[in-house]
């Protein structure tokens, strides 16, 4: 299983350079065929990888109206517990950034809730690790 999901990525990857290499787009194509990829990404559970496509179309294209979707998606994908690179503190980042979007009252309510946890999570995991070094 793990084999194919490397060589689907792989492919993927690789289809996703040489198609680049030839064609000039603007950048809302250019942002879209980033966010598809991270979109295979993640349907492939290459969770961290996806995270990180994810993070590049928030950071090179923050006009583009695929921003929100890929703040939020950075946002979950690197406290997802099924990735296996779990990162709070980019998830932290992310989420307060996605708090500063013009969100519904339910879902700035969310995005509050996963902050706080995840920065109780965050000191948590400073706390073991002061404790582990004092030992």
């Amino acid at each position: 299983m793990i084999k194919y999901t490397i060589i689907i990525v792989t492919t993927i990857l690789v289809m996703a350079g040489c198609g680049g290499s030839n064609y000039v787009s603007s950048d809302g194509a250019t942002a879209e065929s980033h966010m598809r990829l991270a979109d295979s990404l993640a349907e492939a559970t290459s969770l961290h990888e996806a995270a990180l496509e994810y993070e590049f179309v928030a950071e090179e294209y923050p006009a583009s109206h695929h921003y929100r979707t890929a703040v939020r998606n950075a946002a979950h994908l690197h406290c997802d517990p099924l990735n296996r690179d779990l990162d709070e503190e980019a998830a932290l980042y992310w989420f307060q950034i996605y708090r500063e979007l013009e969100l519904s009252r339910e879902e700035k309510t969310n995005v509050e809730t996963y902050i706080g946890l995840l920065k109780k999570i965050v000191e948590l995991r400073t706390k073991m690790t002061r404790k582990t070094a004092d030992l």
